[in-house]
């Protein structure tokens, strides 16, 4: 009886999601070909790994912040962390810009800061802070973070169909057009 019960549920389940899977809303069944439409290119960027000092930049998307002693650390959301000299809190100093990719975290011990590097977990020495060197790489710490950054990738024209990125192949670098595509159930606007 309970098999017969299991059965019938698991059964009405199944059609129930495979018509949701099917149709996305839109009246578009997810198996049909698109005669045309954009294919995500994995593979790694290594300029996305590159973690190099520059002179002060100003701030444009500030992120998250740290206090250590005078110095203050901000995260320029995307593009790297600002070090800032605030013992005169009127007129603080920026006294250099550290160049990291897809940076969105910091924290600072012993002249080291942990941040990450996209999904990598990196350690940067800034004993000088016009040298900074990479001491350190975890690769794929933070999975998450790589997830979303996958998931909002898109080709950058409007209003074309596309086949979504999975975050599990790698990193989008890149789009192709390709001909008769199964799959490509997102657009753009």
């Amino acid at each position: 009886m309970r098999l017969q019960l299991y059965t019938v549920v698991t059964l009405a389940l199944m059609a129930v999601l495979g018509f949701s899977c099917f149709d996305n809303g839109w009246g578009r069944r997810y198996q049909d070909k698109k005669p045309s439409a954009f294919v995500p290119i994995y593979g790694i960027d290594s300029s996305l790994r590159t973690i190099a000092s520059a002179s002060p930049q100003p701030t444009v998307a500030a992120g998250k912040i740290y206090t250590l002693g005078n110095r203050l650390y901000q995260v320029e959301n995307s593009k790297g962390i600002h070090i800032i000299d605030y013992q005169d809190v009127n007129h603080p100093v920026k006294l250099a810009f550290i160049s990291i990719p897809g940076c969105s975290e910091v924290t600072v011990r012993n002249n080291v800061i942990l941040t990450n590097n996209l999904n990598d977990l990196v350690s940067i020495d800034i004993s000088d802070l016009n040298k900074a060197k990479l001491i350190g790489r975890v690769p794929k710490a933070f999975n998450r973070y790589f997830f979303e950054q996958t998931v909002v990738a898109r080709p950058a024209p409007s209003n074309v169909y596309y086949v979504c990125p999975d975050p599990w192949q790698g990193e989008v670098i890149g789009w192709k057009v390709e001909k008769n595509v199964e799959g490509a159930y997102c657009k753009t606007n």
